[in-house]
């Protein structure tokens, strides 16, 4: 993207400078003496592995944490109130956080207006007539035609990031608004939605307004950043302008260090894949007639120690599988786990038949944010019935273990869950699932919000499961992941399996082809 030029001085001015930008948490210091600008017009681009500070530099310019002493954060030359929240929107800065923020019971309309405001009769009384209109024509503005009727939770996901954009930055356009900061903005969209996604960016940078893009996708921050910032270990390692970048592995070299080599998942050919069909036994799961919602009609089996992957744009079921055969979504149809036939809405009794679900939407669906690292990572093994006893010690030994195996960071057991980077919140959830060794593994985009360092261990774990008998569906939107990772993949479109993928035809370009081909 290139840098937009405005006028007079505020050409030369940042949107916001931040200098000897630090914070620490009890004995752990996350962040270290950070220095950052962005200028007007400009996509900075902000990357490192989890755990390296991004989301807490995030929340501290937010106001939701309060720097250490020392910090000091301008926007467009005056001081911000650092640990004020009112502050940052007051001076312009507004928020895209990586779980969005919205209502899911409330409409698109009530989502938008509680921060834009509602129109009203002279009566003093909501005319909703003005109000829906009012939010068609913000979310118009940015290029979403989304009924403004309907709750956010049945929205997809890109109509979801929609709705955050139009709510935090479509009514403040040439009202103030100087930055805006995404994080993690595209990790449950699908390339052309994400590419969508950046042609609306793209508008906000031609009126002058600069944008500080969090991500762990390389090749965005190749083909769309004007800059980028790395950070390792809470401290920022290297500043340049992507131009001066000749590849994504030089950026992967940045973010790790000497770890570099070593934590990279490298692309699996097929004759290395963790089984192959030959080895396979009998089926551990089986899917007849599914449907719900988005699913007109799904039939699939997985055998022990197989990894099957789906793929499929949003809203061709790809997103409802996982959840509809655990028992998390209404579903039609018969799910079998080795030979025990499961009763829909009841994903109590998926778990005692060995299946395990690794969601996607973490924080909805995954977390317990009143609950430390320990108390979350050991939540499945409290049994069912019977007396429940949690010894805190072997609690601590069990999340110590996981710790290791998945590098999450901090290590510390009784740190609250809230506090690590969604990448560790997404490898505690990993290890939930994985510690009740099941016998069904089911994976909703596994490596949502995850480093290219970390993607890499939760694979090597993922084929661990299937190496120990696990029958694995993995769902993704990121179809380089799915041909990394499965023997096959089944391809989705208008709620039904429109292809099968596997052998030397297994890679991205064909699996791409086939998820936008249209039906004959």
């Amino acid at each position: 993207m290139s840098v937009a030029k405005p006028a007079g001085d505020e050409q030369a001015r940042p949107v916001v400078r931040l200098e000897a930008f630090s914070k620490t948490f009890g004995a752990v210091r996350v962040l270290t003496d950070i220095s950052l600008q962005v200028m007007p017009g400009e996509l900075r681009a902000l990357i490192g592995h989890n755990g390296s500070g991004k989301s807490t530099l995030v929340k501290c310019l937010s106001g939701f944490y309060r720097p250490d002493a020392g910090s000091s954060a301008e926007v467009r030359g005056e001081q911000l109130d650092l640990g004020d929240a009112r502050s940052a929107d007051a001076a312009g800065v507004q928020f895209i956080h990586q779980d969005l923020g919205l209502i899911p019971d409330l409409s698109v309309t009530d989502n938008v207006a509680l921060d834009v405001g509602y129109r009203r009769r002279w009566s003093g009384r909501i005319d909703w007539r003005a109000t829906h209109e009012q939010t068609r024509e913000l979310l118009r503005q940015i290029g979403y035609d989304i009924d403004v009727r309907r709750p956010v939770r049945e929205l997809a996901m890109a109509e979801q990031t929609g709705v955050a954009i139009a709510r935090a930055v479509a009514p403040r356009l040439g009202h103030g608004t100087c930055l805006v900061v995404l994080d993690e903005p595209t990790a449950n969209l699908n390339t052309s939605e994400a590419d969508h996604l950046f042609a609306v960016l793209e508008r906000l940078l031609e009126r002058g307004i600069g944008a500080l893009l969090v991500t762990h996708h390389l090749d965005e921050v190749m083909h769309h950043a004007d800059s980028v910032t790395v950070l390792r270990d809470g401290e920022v390692v290297a500043t340049t302008p992507v131009s001066d970048v000749d590849s994504p592995d030089e950026l992967v070299a940045l973010m790790l260090g000497a770890q570099a080599q070593q934590d990279v998942a490298a692309p699996v050919s097929a004759g290395s894949r963790t089984t192959t069909d030959s080895a396979l036994t009998d089926s551990a799961l089986t899917v007849r007639r599914l449907g719900s919602r988005t699913i007109r009609s799904m039939d699939l089996e997985v055998g022990s120690g197989e990894i099957v992957g789906v793929a499929g744009i949003t809203g061709s079921g790809r997103e409802e599988v996982a959840s509809a055969i655990f028992g998390g979504l209404p579903r039609a149809g018969e799910v079998v786990v080795n030979g025990h036939t499961l009763p829909p809405g009841r994903p109590g009794t998926s778990v005692r038949r060995g299946m395990s679900l690794l969601p996607a939407r973490r924080r909805e669906h995954g977390i317990f944010p009143g609950l430390d690292v320990a108390e979350n990572l050991t939540l499945a093994r409290i049994p069912a019935r019977g007396r429940i006893v949690l010894d805190s010690r072997r609690r601590r030994e069990i999340a110590l273990g996981w710790i290791s195996q998945l590098r999450i960071r901090p290590g510390v057991p009784a740190m609250a869950i809230e506090r690590l980077s969604g990448g560790n919140q997404q490898k505690v959830m990993l290890a939930r699932s994985l510690a009740t060794t099941p016998a069904v593994l089911l994976l909703d985009e596994p490596t949502q919000g995850v480093d290219v360092s970390s993607a890499g261990v939760i694979h090597a774990r993922i084929r661990q499961a299937a190496q120990g008998g696990a029958a694995v569906l993995v769902a993704s939107s990121d179809n380089d992941e799915l041909v990394r990772l499965c023997t096959r993949v089944l391809v989705m479109r208008r709620g039904e399996v429109a292809a099968e993928v596997r052998g030397d035809e297994l890679d991205r370009d064909r699996i791409d082809s086939l998820t936008l081909k249209e039906q004959p």
